[in-house]
């Protein structure tokens, strides 16, 4: 069928190499090698030229996962692709690549989410279709990675699979982000989905974002929710400040707010979280926004609660370091003269940015 009706067959070979993967670990050896034989000659009427030389190399990976599973997917990484991918390539790639995301080694799992990043801007989105029943599981599982490193990657692997196919292929994909990015689980669960959500809404682009914006700044400001929901909801501040830089721009003022009422939680993880995104604005905004942020940081200087006046004294001083241009690593005690705010340089900068009247009540502020 290869030969003769290579185009049928093409559109079927999703349901039929998982059939001859089962049958490559059947007891009988003819079985095994009838079994490797139909895989060869399907790798033969691969037509991309990238893929039909590391044909070999996918056979090894599809025969013994165990042991060749990173070896291909370090090739796949390395292959720059300039044909497109076709359906007999995507029947031997995508085994391997769902099999990885199960994988126990961490970096076997990034590769796995990279190359299925990569793999929406180089196939045909009706191609890709029929696996993404059998991806999904693995990419939800990789978000919520314990290391940092794979959540990052498989959240843009979501972002890019969503841009390129559209959100009515992933039905149930948002309602699970939105409930396991406040789930009670754990902070890394709600990290994870907060950052898939946020690349997700990236994919989908800023109507969508604008859409969903002030509901996020209601939800943070709240105060009747549980701590691990408002957790979430500051972790997309995080975020999607990362996602739409330029965009996320006009909410500043209004994310401040609810940022510097989660300094002063109860529970010591939102006020990590918040004191993380506190840090995220302020080092992504001093310069464009200093005149959403400063009124904010000026008013929890003399709030009643102390959590706040200390937090916002603590990101007032990033802003400042921010702004005049000397490392936040410094502080004023410095051995160095140098170093630090003393510095004329500095001076210079922070009045240039703040203008004397408003530089002169931020420091008697302080």
């Amino acid at each position: 069928m290869a030969f003769c009706a290579s185009k049928q067959l093409s559109s079927c070979l999703p349901s039929i190499v998982p059939k001859l993967i089962e049958v490559l670990g059947n007891s009988h050896t003819k079985v095994q090698e009838s079994g490797a034989e139909a895989l060869k000659v399907i790798g033969s009427v691969i037509k991309n030229p990238e893929i039909q030389a590391i044909v070999p190399v996918l056979l090894d990976a599809l025969e013994d996962p165990s042991n060749n599973t990173s070896t291909c997917l370090q090739s796949l990484l390395k292959t720059k692709f300039v044909h497109f991918i076709d359906t007999p390539s995507l029947a031997l790639i995508m085994p391997v690549v769902q099999r990885a995301f199960m994988d126990r080694s961490t970096e076997t799992r990034k590769m796995a989410a990279q190359i299925i990043g990569n793999m929406y801007s180089l196939t045909d989105q009706k191609d890709l279709a029929p696996y993404l029943p059998s991806i999904i599981p693995g990419l939800k599982s990789s978000l919520l990675d314990p290391v940092p490193e794979v959540r990052a990657v498989s959240a843009r692997a979501l972002g890019a699979m969503v841009k390129g196919m559209g959100e009515s292929s992933f039905e149930n994909l948002l309602p699970w982000l939105m409930e396991t990015f406040t789930s009670e689980s754990s902070s890394v669960d709600r990290s994870g989905a907060a950052q898939g959500l946020s690349e997700v809404v990236g994919g989908l682009g800023v109507e969508k974002m604008h859409i969903l914006m002030p509901e996020i700044i209601l939800t943070a400001e709240r105060v009747d929710i549980a701590p691990h929901v408002k957790d979430g909801y500051i972790m997309m501040f995080i975020y999607m400040s990362g996602v739409f830089p330029e965009e996320f721009t006009p909410y500043i003022g209004q994310i401040i707010n609810p940022i510097l009422k989660a300094l002063a939680d109860e529970s010591e993880y939102v006020r990590d979280t918040a004191l993380k995104a506190g840090q995220r604005i302020v080092n992504l905004y001093a310069e464009t926004a200093v005149a959403l942020l400063l009124p904010e940081l000026e008013k929890g200087l003399f709030d009643d609660n102390w959590r706040i006046r200390y937090s916002s004294v603590q990101l007032l001083g990033d802003l400042l370091y921010r702004i005049s241009g000397v490392s936040g690593k410094m502080t004023t005690e410095t051995a160095s003269e140098d170093d630090n705010f003393g510095t004329k340089h500095s001076h210079t900068a922070i009045i240039r940015f703040l203008g004397d009247e408003r530089r002169n009540r931020v420091l008697s502020g302080l």
